[in-house]
């Protein structure tokens, strides 16, 4: 149920792969990936780029039909694991859509340094959130903050300083905040140290 929910929530969120240049990238892992429905979709723009969907393994089994059915099988393989344990080495990218919102910073922190240590220097991280404006003027990333502090145990939305402040913790430098048009999402982009 919660990958169906997830994947009705990427519909909405394709504008994201048309945010970032993942041409000049080879290999883009989606860690926590779901069903593939955003990673599908930035392979759908990126003809030349090549995919792997990381999610546990009940998730990734429910990937494998959607891909075939778009003609990416040869360029998108599936991972069934945890990202509390490890995630697959070889991306020259990894992205995290709507995953690291769901953990307190230790823990987040922790999926990070996973990857810091599946990849190598200069690897991307792009993470794709919403990222909190200071001040108090409305925002949909406050309100979602609010649910978080509801139904997770210590998530939350963050700033871009709390983002710098966690890719710093997991072995990654904080390069940039891409807006995403079109909705309250952004892309943060770190590179690995």
């Amino acid at each position: 149920m919660f990958n169906a929910v997830m994947s009705e929530h990427s519909a909405d969120e394709v504008n994201a792969a048309d945010a970032y240049d993942f041409s000049r990238i080879h290999t883009l892992v989606d860690v926590g990936g779901g069903y593939g429905h955003f990673l599908a979709a930035i392979l759908s723009r990126v003809p030349e780029l090549q995919g792997i969907l990381f999610d546990l393994p009940q998730a990734v089994a429910g990937a494998s039909s959607m891909i075939g059915k778009m003609g990416l099988s040869a360029r998108c393989e599936t991972i069934g694991g945890n990202f509390f344990d490890s995630v697959p080495p070889g991306g020259d990218a990894y992205i995290l859509k709507r995953v690291l919102h769901d953990w307190d910073d230790e823990t987040a922190a922790s999926i990070l340094k996973n990857i810091h240590a599946a990849s190598e220097p200069g690897t991307a991280l792009l993470i794709v959130e919403s990222v909190l404006p200071a001040g108090n003027a409305p925002h949909p990333g406050k309100f979602l903050d609010l649910q978080m502090l509801v139904v997770t145990d210590g998530g939350r939305e963050r700033s871009q300083e709390e983002y710098a402040t966690l890719m710093k913790a997991g072995g990654f430098r904080f390069s940039i905040v891409i807006p995403v048009r079109g909705s309250h999402l952004s892309i943060v982009e770190g590179i690995r140290v």
